[in-house]
């Protein structure tokens, strides 16, 4: 009964191995890579995910590949830690723990589900929100013995530490919402212990963090302070008017995004396992689980709607604090919503709060899933696609619940269906992969990064870009390590494929309402000295182009002290773009 759902863990993760020398995004993913192989040239990023993957990039330097399956290991591996204790309260049964453990590392293939397989920020915040996630189980279900808390308050820090890694605001909202959760549920004593062993085990850690790859604590504290700042510069610029108009807008389009979305897939697959596996006649404590079920599966798709779109819109002020206060407000008052539909409350004084502990359970594991992608840019039920492991955990705890053991039949479609999901999405977006010209198939073109012996093969118009940019900068004198001032707004790939310094930050984000204020806090970061001697790409007709006034405010002389290096047209967008360089000195 295990070995197809084994044999599709086999086949979809050996799938993202045998491609993983196939393929080049020039937006995110190359962002991720200019992160990894220089981590100390960018200043002006709050994420930390670059300093410890160029740790491991450094044996392989600058290897794609091998970046890429080390990425896919590290995840496999915290999926199964994570799938060990959710199985554990699960079932008792052998097979379906064996079966749930497969199904949860099957899940986590969710994070490639864009065929962004590099490791980033998103691959910490995924692994450091299981970890918290698995810390929650426990303390829900099990939590008494003093040697449990303090294994339950160390993962909770090591989990925070990987999410805050990936993105602090994140690590922020799952800690909250998790710590919420915990003191919602265990005794107040405990709960207390638990919260001031964590707090100081990740304050342990991010110590020994600042001071060993922060360079001490006090500058890591002042360039995490600048990249902040530079960072709400992007979100300037939006009135009151902006926030009220962005809730309404979105709040018109919830009902359609609500079901379009895989992240709700497993509290619509928890209602049909409803419909069609409970059997016809109720004892008086089933009945009151199945309404739990229900209605927590209500509340879970209310919350969602306040924390995708209210707390969301919010970010149009540039106020992480509001947001967060909100974010919180609506989990907290999401609890008792809870509870009051499942007409009872969950006390304080009981640990192992008998019969409601897979209901609260599944609750919690869906609020860390929602809010794991806080302070991000996007919507974020849509980004928090990426936990899906905390949803099918939450569907699961749901489903084996309502679903009596006798019905093993009944559990095991469930499993089975919740695992073979992610499995088809991946090997659908092989076809369509994220910001890539054509499907994987047609990723037969050698390519080389600079400083890489290590080939990447990539689609034609892929090909044509990187070659043509090369060689244009290579006969006009390019030498790597040359500042490369990137005014697409989309293509940081450029600085990766000449080998070039981005003075700042790996990306002059274009786009937003900020941007322009963005791009010149980068180049008064950058100062004189570089760019005097910058090259400048730009994208004359670009869709995401950055406002070239901010190089004259600058004191450079563009466009007539530069001349055309290199003009090139992207695959993804089929965008005309030019590479500058300056002939003379700027002033």
């Amino acid at each position: 009964m295990a070995a197809p759902s084994l044999l599709a863990l086999v086949l979809a993760y050996g799938f993202i191995v045998w491609n993983a020398n196939k393929g080049f995004d020039i937006t995110d993913e190359s962002f991720y890579l200019l992160n990894i192989f220089y981590p100390n040239r960018n200043i002006g990023a709050v994420s930390e995910f670059g300093q410890y993957l160029g740790l491991f990039s450094d044996f392989y330097p600058h290897n794609v590949p091998f970046l890429r399956i080390f990425g896919v290991a590290f995840i496999l591996c915290v999926s199964v830690y994570y799938s060990i204790f959710a199985s554990r309260y699960l079932s008792s049964q052998f097979l379906i723990r064996t079966l749930l453990i497969i199904a949860f590392a099957i899940s986590t293939l969710s994070i490639f589900r864009f065929w962004l397989i590099t490791p980033s920020y998103n691959t910490f915040v995924l692994a450091g929100a299981m970890i918290v996630a698995a810390s929650v189980i426990r303390s829900i279900n099990r939590a008494g013995l003093l040697g449990e808390e303090i294994r339950i308050a160390d993962a909770l820090a090591i989990g925070g530490v990987l999410v805050a890694i990936g993105r602090p605001t994140s690590a922020i909202a799952v800690g909250g919402v998790a710590g919420l959760w915990i003191a919602c549920v265990c005794p107040y004593r405990q709960t207390l212990r638990i919260g001031v062993a964590a707090v100081c085990v990740f304050i342990l850690l991010f110590l020994l963090h600042a001071a060993f790859l922060g360079g001490g604590v006090e500058p890591f504290l002042t360039r995490v302070n600048f990249a902040k700042d530079l960072a709400a510069t992007l979100d300037a610029g939006h009135t009151f008017g902006d926030a009220i108009g962005r809730v309404l807008t979105a709040l018109r389009d919830v009902p359609g995004q609500m079901f379009s979305t895989p992240s709700l897939a497993g509290a619509l697959v928890t209602l049909i396992v409803f419909f069609i596996g409970w059997p016809p006649r109720l004892h008086l404590n089933e009945k009151r689980m199945a309404q739990s079920c229900v209605a927590g599966v209500a509340a879970l798709v209310a919350v969602t709607a306040y924390s995708t779109h209210v707390v969301q819109a919010v970010s149009s002020w540039g106020n992480l604090g509001v947001r967060l206060v909100l974010l919180l407000l609506g989990q907290f008052l999401f609890f008792k919503l809870a509870a009051r539909l499942n007409g009872e409350t969950f006390p304080k004084s009981n640990p192992e709060v008998a019969n409601s502990s897979p209901v609260i359970t599944a609750l919690a594991l869906a609020s860390i899933a929602l809010v794991a992608p806080f302070g991000g840019t996007g919507v974020m039920i849509g980004n928090s696609g990426t936990a899906f492991p905390l949803y099918v955990g939450s569907a699961l705890f749901l489903a084996m619940a309502i679903i009596p053991p006798a019905r093993w039949l009944l559990r095991v479609s469930v499993i089975y269906l919740l695992a073979f999901l992610p499995v088809l999405f991946l090997f659908y977006v092989s076809m369509m992969p994220y910001r890539l010209p054509e499907s994987m198939s047609h990723q037969t073109n050698p390519i080389t990064l600079a400083g890489s012996d290590s080939p990447i093969l990539v689609d034609g118009a892929t090909a044509n870009w990187v070659n043509a940019l090369r060689s244009g900068a290579l006969e006009h004198g390019w030498s790597e390590g040359t500042p490369l001032i990137d005014m697409t707004g989309a293509t940081p790939g450029a600085a990766l494929v000449l080998g070039a310094n981005a003075p700042v930050t790996p990306w002059i984000v274009g786009g937003y309402k900020g941007s322009k204020s963005f791009a010149a806090s980068v180049l008064a970061a950058a100062g004189s000295e570089i760019l005097k001697d910058a090259w400048i790409l730009t994208a004359p007709t670009g869709a995401a182009k950055n406002d070239e006034a901010v190089l004259s405010e600058a004191g450079l002389d563009f466009p007539s002290g530069y001349e055309i290096a290199a003009e090139v047209t992207t695959g993804y967008r089929k965008e005309k773009q030019l590479l500058w360089k300056p002939v003379r000195k700027n002033d």
